[in-house]
């Protein structure tokens, strides 16, 4: 089968994590990640991200020894078969400073929701990284959008980074 000419579909949850209902003023700022996001992976990649987006209201914090605590909100709190992108609302960093990390063995990302390096623009970056290692490895590679460091904007794809993301898109989701 070759991949290269097909638009390939790949399911993505992205959940919005806020400690209320009422404090879910980042929502058009979610919404606006997404959409650049999705602009970006089919123009990159030629995949089309299938993104669900819903809220869940939890003071769950990723903080600490937030990975054992993440695994059970996606677990107990409506983890799919899909690929999950936990988002806080008014975090800006998670775990040890971290704007974003994958868990890839659990197929989630957790990712803070505000106060990125570069402002609110940045939010895109952040998650087409951490989605992208959920697919290819927890590998980074200077001078591309996979580097350890988000300091300024990069978005370069390699063509291996390419082939990889492709590959695993497609047993992910498929055509």
């Amino acid at each position: 089968l070759d991949l290269d000419s097909l638009t390939i579909k790949l399911p993505v949850d992205v959940v919005l994590v806020a400690p209320d209902y009422g404090n879910m003023n980042r929502l058009p700022i979610i919404f606006d990640m997404i959409e650049a996001s999705k602009k970006w992976w089919l123009a990159q990649f030629n995949v089309n991200l299938q993104v669900s987006l819903r809220g869940l209201q939890s003071d769950l914090s990723p903080l600490g020894s937030y990975s054992r605590h993440i695994r059970q909100l996606h677990h107990w709190e409506g983890g799919g078969r899909s690929l999950t992108v936990y988002v806080w609302s008014e975090l800006s960093r998670v775990g040890d400073g971290y704007l974003g990390q994958a868990f890839i063995d659990h197929g989630i990302v957790a990712m803070a929701g505000t106060a990125q390096p570069g402002g609110d623009s940045w939010l895109d970056e952040v998650f087409d990284h951490e989605l992208a290692h959920l697919l290819t490895g927890p590998q980074h590679e200077d001078d591309t959008f996979l580097a350890a460091v988000l300091e300024l904007h990069n978005r370069v794809v390699t063509s291996e980074q390419r082939k990889r993301v492709r590959e695993s898109a497609y047993l992910l989701g498929g055509m």
